[in-house]
């Protein structure tokens, strides 16, 4: 009865999982400064990122950049690309997290960089597909819900890692 309880959870949550990978708005795009997406992703886990002793820099220039943009779906981006820099964070001497955005030919860039656990190489290769998760309890969507995030408003996303020593992500949009 057991093995049936644990396996029917384990189902539910797969279910719930896929819901909400799914189940992504069409985006709503408006005009919003980059500094007021990052600002608002940032201070949701102000109080974590402080708990954690996590340095966080961010760099936006100019201070001006705009961007056309649902901003909800963009601020979800944002927090679960931090939220997977903090657990990469554990255990980290002086840990830190970097935000910069720039204007690159008519094109917004923005990277968030640790100095983290890194990821390996034939990680590397999983980390956007759907529910390939690393940590435990880990549902895996958050990364392949952010590479369809960041398709729907015509950009890419990549990642770059050295393992022991951090991991960038790098999100190009349209500006």
């Amino acid at each position: 009865m057991n093995t049936i309880k644990k396996r029917s959870e384990g189902i539910l949550q797969f279910v719930d999982a896929y819901r909400k990978l799914t189940d992504i708005p069409h985006p709503e795009f408006k005009k919003i400064s980059v500094k007021s997406i990052v600002e608002s992703a940032t201070s949701l886990l102000q109080a974590e990122l402080k708990k954690r002793k996590i340095r966080l820099n961010t760099e936006i220039i100019p201070d001006s950049l705009q961007l056309s943009c649902d901003k909800n779906l963009i601020d979800q981006v944002l927090i679960n690309l931090l939220t997977n820099s903090m657990y990469a964070l554990e255990k980290c001497e002086q840990p830190f997290i970097k935000i910069t955005a720039h204007d690159l030919n008519s094109r917004i860039l923005i990277e968030i960089e640790d100095n983290g656990r890194g990821i390996g190489e034939e990680t590397m290769k999983k980390i956007f597909i759907p529910f390939f998760s690393t940590r435990e309890g880990g549902s895996g969507i958050g990364l392949s819900f952010s590479k369809f995030v960041i398709h729907q408003h015509n950009g890419r996303i990549k990642a770059e890692s050295i393992k022991n020593m951090g991991t960038k992500f790098i999100i190009d949009l349209p500006k």
